[in-house]
Parts: structure tokens; C-alpha cells; sequence
């Protein structure tokens, strides 16, 4: 019988410089057992082996199956994966994943994204005359998580009222900082500002992403309101830096 591996703890040393981190792992092998954010799970550090993992039918990616849920409360971390982040389309097997990355590749191929860059480039050089009136500057809280958020906005079609609020919610979300509660708190913010979204969106389409991911079919399938929501918080979260709460 072989020994357990050694757990390894990621430190703060890690989120400091992971590449140094990476580059030991891989000096000692591709597979390594490790603990983050109070999870243990296992981390590959060679891309040959992780197209392996990934062509596993026997590995599951199904945080909210029992065995994941299971797994969870035995490191103390059940809390940390609600049904909205534990059910998306990141923790899905197929057919499911199959299912819904063929309805959301309809719209991510639409106008929504495609005619985007010239008002992806107005945002940008907006922040940028924004920074340059200042003398001292928090480039991350100015800049590199206000540039994703208002693009996403822009992709989602959030109304000017609802942008400031739209983007404390995910500062907090995607805080270091923040508690489990402050989360949950901003996660019910977040999702009852969806639900009324995709109800508007619903009656009248536009050009925009969440238009486009309503109306996409694939035959007779769609996506629900769940799901949909689901696959928002995945745009969202998926495309923010980690911001301190203001």
C-alpha cells in the first residue's frame, strides 16, 4: 500500500507569485494534493496529463453531486459553494456541459460581442483620461476591475441606475476581504437584478449578450431562467480581478 501524498498548503505566498509556486510543482512531478481556500483537491501542473484528466469519463467536475458535496463538508467548505456557483455550467459533466456550451456558443458568436470593441475602447480611454487627472492611482480598483465590469454591463445591457450598484455587488463577490454573509448578501442583490433583467429582455430583445443568450436555440431547446442566470454569474465573475470592498 502506497502512503497518502502530502497535502500542500497555498499560502498567501502563493497568490503572491503562483509562478514560482508552479514552477517547483512542476520540478516535482505533474499531480500534487493540495489545499486552498480550505478545499483539498488535487492541482496538474502538466498539460499532457490534464488532457488526460479531462478525457477521464470516471472524473467528475459535479461540485453540487453528492460525492462533491460530501467532499466538501468533510474539508469544512460546503458553505462556500451555493447551488448558483455549484450548478453552472464550469461544474457540469457532460451531456449537461455539452448541452449548454452548444446554446451559449450560439451567442457568444452574435453581434453582442462581435460589434463590441469600438465601445470597448471608448471605456478604456474614458478610465484612462480618469487616471491621468490623478496623481495618485489604485490601477486595480481604477482601472483593471472597472474595465471588465463596465464591459459586461455594456455586454448584459444594465441601465446606467443599476451600473454602481451592479459593480459593489461584484467587488464584493470577488473580494478577498469579504465575509461568506457579505457575499450571500450581494449574490441574492445580484440575482434578483438578473431575474428583472431577463424578464425585460424576454418581452423585448436587443442586440446585447443576455438578448442573445435568451433567444438562443438549439431545435426546441433553450436555456431556462436558472440557467441563464447561472451562465451571467459565470461572465461576470470569470471576467473580474479581485477588488478590496469598498
Amino acid at each position: 500500500m502506497t502512503a497518502e501524498m502530502e497535502i500542500l498548503e497555498l499560502t498567501d505566498d502563493f497568490y503572491q507569485n503562483p509562478h514560482a509556486t508552479y514552477r517547483a510543482l512542476r520540478e516535482r512531478g505533474p499531480l500534487h494534493r493540495i489545499r486552498l481556500d480550505g478545499v483539498v483537491g488535487w492541482l496538474i501542473v502538466d498539460h499532457e496529463v490534464a488532457k488526460q484528466a479531462f478525457a477521464e469519463p470516471s472524473i467528475s467536475k459535479r461540485i453540487g453531486s453528492p460525492e462533491g458535496q460530501a467532499v466538501l463538508a468533510k474539508n469544512g467548505a460546503a458553505e462556500m459553494f451555493n447551488t448558483a456557483i455549484s450548478d453552472n455550467m464550469l461544474f457540469a459533466d457532460p451531456p449537461q456541459h455539452t448541452r449548454l456550451r452548444r446554446l451559449v456558443a450560439k451567442a457568444f458568436a452574435g453581434p453582442a460581442i462581435r460589434d463590441l470593441q469600438p465601445r470597448i475602447t471608448s471605456i478604456a480611454d474614458t478610465l484612462l483620461d480618469d487616471i491621468g487627472a490623478r496623481t495618485t492611482v489604485d490601477l486595480i480598483d481604477s482601472y483593471a476591475f472597472r474595465l471588465p465590469i463596465a464591459v459586461i454591463c455594456e455586454l448584459l445591457g444594465v441601465p446606467d441606475d443599476d451600473k454602481g450598484d451592479f459593480r459593489s455587488w461584484t467587488a464584493v463577490v470577488v473580494s478577498d476581504s469579504a465575509t461568506n454573509e457579505e457575499r450571500a448578501i450581494a449574490g441574492v442583490n445580484f440575482f434578483t437584478c438578473l431575474t428583472k433583467l431577463i424578464a425585460e429582455r424576454t418581452d423585448d430583445p436587443g442586440d446585447d449578450l443576455l438578448s442573445q443568450l435568451i433567444i438562443a436555440k438549439d431545435r426546441e431547446d433553450r436555456l431556462d431562467e436558472q440557467e441563464l442566470a447561472r451562465v451571467l454569474e459565470v461572465v461576470r465573475v470569470g471576467g473580474c480581478p479581485p477588488s478590496p470592498v469598498s
